[in-house]
């Protein structure tokens, strides 16, 4: 994908897309590396973006082997509601 360095204050600054953000989890002030080497530009997160998982993602996951069994845990003890 192509991007414009555009003018900010004194420096340049280039966007990065949505798309690319939301796929490592970046945010508004997250904190990067930037190195060049060899006439190349690298940007690379400075904390390890912790990843959101979805439920739906999770339970892709579970199968005939590895689902729990219920847990009997005794008679209701409080207010509790079934």
């Amino acid at each position: 994908m192509q991007s414009v360095i555009k003018k900010w204050g004194n420096s340049l600054a280039l966007r990065i897309p949505a798309s690319y953000a939301k796929d490592i989890g970046l945010t508004n002030g997250s904190e990067v590396d930037i190195s060049i080497l060899d006439k190349t530009i690298s940007v690379k997160c400075a904390i390890p973006v912790k990843k959101v998982h979805s439920l739906t993602n999770l339970l892709k996951g579970v199968n005939g082997t590895n689902i729990h069994r219920e847990i009997n845990t005794g008679d209701p003890i409080g207010q509790e509601t079934w």
